[in-house]
């Protein structure tokens, strides 16, 4: 009894050790919390080891919001693993599978160019999302929405092109995007607390998700464990490998803290880029796999890997991106200084 007593207090102190290792990150977060509306919690592990946590008001490991933007890594997970499958590849065109933008003009877009807003077709557009389905509502993208640009021609940021993307992936499996999602990613990284809980008939792919920090942790895991989750192989390791790619032509790339405000907030000064449903931070252009993502959200969620330090992490709060980024990418910065890993 005395032994087990002994081992618990080692293992408590050694994790209050790693916070107190990290004393700046707290005190940031706490001169900060009105910005985030006095909630918010940040968590960084290594595997599954947790090397620093932090929270203030009601966000916990179990709190559940909408997570905006943070939704597209997750909606991009779920068409690599039917590509994984072999049920589509993700540079089929669009109108191999929607033939009905084909018949107006529109199917040359890949599906992959629908996660990495360069499809050509606009962000958002004022169509009715709420009272149809999503095969409804991709039919009328089909017949009413312009192409804005061609196909890898400009970066468009949003959410549209990922509902595309995601009624193929329907259409492919004979499924509901819902379970689709449950099969694939949801369930074998269990995700018990995670659903797209906005417009239930016709989900939002690239914001509509609800989530909790522990859910989305087992995910991030899952990815820098190279696509297994405890002795389950969620995705490919070629699969994984796609996240931690550029797949922006060269010249959109360099265009984009021009044409993306916010964008240019978050560089702080360094190279960025985009891979599948995630921000490619102090991009390198002769390295062919990146080693820093992250996908913030417009509720100021922000999850991060940082493969060449093994970490990986995530803040949670429900408030404005642009209060909070600066702040955010401060504390996850003191983070990675402490942990350098292999890093140069």
């Amino acid at each position: 009894m005395k032994l087990k007593i002994l081992i618990l207090f080692f293992f408590y102190s050694y994790g209050i050790s790693y916070a107190q290792n990290l004393p700046e990150v707290g005190a940031i977060l706490e001169e900060k919390k009105d910005d985030f509306r006095g909630h918010v919690i940040m968590v960084v592990k290594q595997h599954d080891q947790t090397l620093y946590s932090y929270q203030v008001g009601l966000a916990k490991l179990d709190t559940k919001i909408n997570i905006a933007s943070a939704s597209k890594w997750l909606s991009a997970a779920v068409l690599l693993s039917l590509a994984d499958q072999g049920y589509l590849s993700l540079d089929d065109s669009i109108g191999k599978y929607l033939p009905i933008f084909s018949k107006y003009g529109k199917g040359k877009p890949s599906i992959r160019q629908c996660l990495t807003h360069t499809s050509g077709f606009p962000p958002f557009s004022n169509l009715n999302y709420k009272e149809v389905t999503l095969a409804q509502l991709i039919d009328s993208i089909a017949k009413y929405v312009p192409l804005k640009n061609k196909p890898n021609e400009a970066f468009e940021y949003g959410g549209m092109s990922y509902r595309i993307a995601g009624r193929i992936a329907e259409i492919v499996t004979g499924k509901a995007w819902a379970e689709i999602f449950q099969l694939t990613i949801a369930s074998k990284c269990e995700m018990t607390n995670t659903l797209y809980c906005y417009e239930k008939n016709n989900p939002d792919l690239g914001g509509g998700v609800c989530s909790t920090p522990a859910d989305y942790l087992n995910f991030l895991y899952m990815i820098g464990n190279k696509g297994n989750y405890k002795g389950t192989q969620v995705l490919s390791e070629a699969s994984t490998k796609e996240f931690f790619k550029s797949q922006l032509p060269i010249a959109l790339q360099k265009e984009l803290t021009r044409t993306a405000p916010l964008v240019k907030e978050f560089a702080s000064g360094k190279n960025i880029s985009y891979g599948l449903g995630t921000w490619i931070y102090d991009f390198k252009e002769l390295e062919e796999y990146q080693t820093a993502l992250f996908c913030p959200g417009f509720t100021g969620t922000f999850p991060f890997i940082d493969s060449c330090r093994n970490i990986y992490g995530i803040i949670l709060t429900n408030t404005k991106i642009d209060k909070v980024i600066n702040t955010e990418l401060n504390v996850i910065s003191l983070v990675k200084e402490k942990y350098k890993g292999s890093c140069k």
